[in-house]
């Protein structure tokens, strides 16, 4: 029993004092779980837009005429502007160099955004976004290139792409001139051209890598009918020529 009315308050304001404690508590809780589970949502989102990963595949690059290749389980994954492919026994640094497939002859992934050029149409430039694989075929005894996105195909028309820097990439088969000499690079063949210095050239069908250590003019290679120059980084058209982009993260994303 109670003295009187104060005590009774008394003990009701500290009960409800205590009540307001343990929701406070309680809800703090609830928000702190919501935040946790939210975050590990988006994180997985975030890291299976960013991430793919192969169980029974086998991948190569090339560096500087060296073939790495990588097998086992794999996974490559999109971090900060950086690609990293993770194997049995290795982790390494992909750098902007394509990713190919062993066994699968005619898929290539990129590491980094790729510029995305069309020639014939001046003044549309766009970005294939990282990750993105390209898959040639023929169809009708004609070179036909597709975009796979989310298991989706996107036709290519004639085009080529450029990582903004050095390292130019034909989904076509293209025509290079190298100080007058010719070199025929099969579809998804890329070569890597620093000025008036080294120059990188893979072609895709016969898996050969080829270095050349110097040359004096500047390197042409012909998309369409049209030479784009790429020592100097332009397309060369009749009555102009237009710089490439380098910004390729500013650039819109083909769809």
């Amino acid at each position: 029993m109670f003295k009187n009315n104060d005590d009774f308050e008394i003990k009701m304001k500290k009960k409800r004092k205590r009540l307001k404690k343990a929701q406070i508590f309680f809800i703090s809780i609830l928000i702190i779980i919501s935040i946790s589970i939210i975050y590990l949502i988006i994180n997985n989102y975030y890291k299976k837009i960013n991430s793919i990963k192969y169980d029974h595949y086998e991948l190569y690059q090339y560096f500087s005429g060296a073939k790495i290749e990588y097998d086992g389980v794999l996974s490559i994954e999109y971090n900060n502007n950086v690609t990293k492919i993770e194997s049995k026994n290795k982790k390494v640094d992909t750098g902007f160099i394509p990713i190919y497939f062993q066994k699968i002859k005619n898929q290539v992934i990129f590491p980094v955004n790729m510029e995305l050029i069309f020639p014939k149409y001046k003044n549309k430039n766009y970005r294939l976004k990282y990750l993105t694989k390209l898959v040639n075929d023929t169809i009708d005894n004609e070179e036909t290139i597709f975009i796979e996105d989310n298991n989706k195909k996107i036709y290519l028309e004639p085009s080529f792409l450029y990582n903004g820097e050095d390292l130019y990439f034909f989904p076509f088969s293209t025509k290079i001139i190298v100080d007058d000499k010719e070199y025929q690079l099969s579809p998804l063949s890329y070569i890597i051209v620093n000025y008036k210095d080294l120059i990188e050239i893979y072609n895709k069908d016969e898996d050969k890598y080829t270095i050349i250590d110097t040359h004096e003019n500047d390197v042409i290679a012909m998309v369409e009918n049209f030479k784009i120059n790429l020592s100097t980084d332009m397309i060369m058209y009749e009555n102009e020529n237009r710089l490439l982009l380098k910004k390729v993260d500013k650039l819109p994303l083909y769809k």
